[in-house]
């Protein structure tokens, strides 16, 4: 596997952030080398790369580049390599400092370089330029006949690095290949094609993805084996309303702030977007429950299916309500009553005053 600059800690120094920072909820102290990850791709139903997304418009097609990807390698595509790239020096890589160099500028210093071998000075008429993705190498050619190559970006297994690099941090930050790819085009810049981008996507970037968390789970997961868990669940979709298309349910254990499990679900995979919830709620439970751990509380939202299976398939477990839904179910129903003017005298049933109040009795 790739190192793609993905800084990652040994099971025992994260067992040791775990235990130190649970009161303080800051059990993740590994950082990425991009914008932190948001998004986990585990267990999530993977989209064709090759369909288009009508959602997103596409943006225009550049005059200056054909739409054929040119970027694409075919000899530099192999995921299989016998190099190997040491871990320090891969996070040394993600971590150096990047610049945007201009080709006019590159040509001029070109003209200032003498050969390694006989030190005779290159002939930059003679030069070629080829571009892969984002890296350009250079051939030279001195007045003696002696090539010499230069590569712009160092390796990692026979891969320049920023291509692994800008595929990478596309994901991370959540944004789209077609959104960064029209930005490099807005800006004449060297940028990797689709091909690139979704094979680097697929063999390097979400296995690595898929092995740091798989590792993080199962340290925490060792760290809540024997607690009496009190878990904190809630669903949230991807919009509002009957037309949602993803919910992605999570557990939290409310003790020590860390999220046991969460389960991705589509709507293909149910009768109707409202159920995605419930089985979103099942999936992780029973994920949580095969893992060993013991789960005494369970506070949810006033989910009639949830109540419902709380009722019948988990009645060992005690079922709460959440004191913040409950507050704002009262504050809505309260502002429907209520005269437009309060007085004075009705200013504590106000519900500003009132939605604290009930937080401060549930904590306290």
């Amino acid at each position: 596997m790739v190192d793609v600059g993905v800084q990652t800690l040994s099971p025992q120094q994260l067992q040791t952030d775990l235990s130190t920072s649970s009161t303080d909820h800051n059990y993740f102290q590994t950082t990425f080398s991009t914008q932190p990850l948001d998004t986990a791709f585990i267990g999530s139903p993977q989209k064709d790369p090759n369909a288009s997304d009508e959602s997103k418009p596409s943006p225009p097609p550049s005059p200056e580049k054909p739409d054929s990807d040119n970027s694409y390698v075919p000899s530099d595509e192999s995921h299989e390599s016998n190099q190997s790239t040491s871990s320090d020096s891969s996070q040394q890589i993600s971590t150096e400092p990047k610049c945007m160099a201009f080709e006019s500028s590159m040509k001029s210093l070109f003209t200032r370089v003498v050969c390694t071998e006989c030190g005779v000075a290159v002939s930059a008429d003679e030069s070629m330029i080829t571009y892969n993705g984002t890296s350009m190498k250079v051939k030279f050619l001195c007045m003696e006949g002696h090539q010499t190559f230069w590569e712009s970006q160092p390796l990692v297994n026979s891969k320049p690095a920023g291509n692994l690099m800008v595929a990478t941090a596309i994901v991370l930050s959540g944004e789209t290949f077609t959104r960064i790819s029209h930005f490099a085009d807005i800006l004449s810049l060297k940028f990797i094609g689709p091909t690139q981008f979704y094979s680097i996507q697929k063999h390097i970037t979400i296995p690595t993805i898929d092995q740091f968390y798989n590792m993080q789970r199962d340290v925490i997961l060792q760290q809540l084996q024997g607690k009496q868990l009190i878990l904190g669940g809630d669903g949230r979709c991807d919009s509002p309303g009957f037309s949602a298309k993803y919910c992605t349910y999570t557990f939290m254990d409310t003790k020590t702030g860390v999220i046991p499990d969460f389960n991705l679900v589509q709507v293909s995979e149910t009768t109707s977007s409202n159920k995605m919830e419930l089985i979103g709620f099942q999936r992780s439970l029973a994920s949580i429950e095969a893992a060993n751990l013991n789960v005494g509380v369970i506070v949810t939202d006033r989910h009639v299916q949830i109540r419902r299976a709380m009722k019948t398939d988990h009645s060992d477990k005690a079922h709460q309500f959440d004191v913040w839904h409950m507050s704002k179910s009262i504050k809505k129903k309260i502002l429907a009553i209520k005269p437009r003017k309060t007085s004075c005298q009705n200013q504590a049933m106000d519900p500003i005053h009132l939605q604290p109040h009930l937080v401060v009795l549930q904590t306290g």
